[in-house]
């Protein structure tokens, strides 16, 4: 049984272990644990086929609305990241819920996060909506809802020449392409 706060999705994943190193085994698709508190953030370790995936999972409840967020390090395969995303996406089809996914990489491994999203795309069919921003330049204005829904699907955050972020939500997209070519261009 999970305590309060605790979030962890597993798929062909054996092994749970918590920061605590205290290691469960579990076969279940996927465990969500609700919480009171606004704002909760927890870190595990999945292991899959002998790769260790580290993790950094936050769930964010609204007032009105509880929409989970997942932050995951991109520490490891897309393919693994695809199938944490593919989880929780599952779960909110079900539940009608946004979900959030913010994926981090501290390197300058652009091609690699523009594999991701890719990836995410076509596995878990979930739609790139938000915006790109490259350098302090936004590629569609984040503050006007037409070229929200109309441009670049592709959020990439750009730290001097360091990708360090992208961000995805909803359903998949058929402009997704013209968001491909808008950062393969930059880059």
């Amino acid at each position: 049984m999970l305590s309060d706060a605790e979030i962890y999705f597993v798929e062909q994943l054996t092994q749970v272990q918590r920061v605590n190193n205290q290691q469960y085994n579990q076969s279940a698709d996927v465990y969500i644990q609700r919480n009171p508190i606004p704002s909760v953030e927890k870190s595990c370790i999945l292991t899959s086929n002998n790769t260790v995936i580290s993790c950094h999972l936050k769930k964010q409840l609204q007032e009105e609305l509880e929409n989970p967020r997942i932050t995951i390090n991109l520490e490891y395969s897309s393919d693994e990241c695809v199938q944490l995303v593919a989880l929780l996406s599952r779960y909110l089809e079900a539940s009608q819920q946004t979900l959030f996914v913010d994926v981090i990489n501290e390197g300058p491994q652009f091609g690699t996060l523009l594999a991701l999203a890719c990836n995410i795309l076509l596995e878990t069919k979930l739609e790139i909506k938000t915006v790109a921003k490259i350098g302090s330049t936004w590629v569609a204005d984040p503050n006007d809802v037409e070229a929200m829904s109309a441009s670049c699907k592709l959020f990439v955050v750009k730290n001097e020449s360091k990708v360090v972020g992208m961000r995805a939500y909803g359903k998949i997209a058929e402009d997704f392409q013209q968001g491909i070519k808008l950062a393969v261009d930059y880059e």
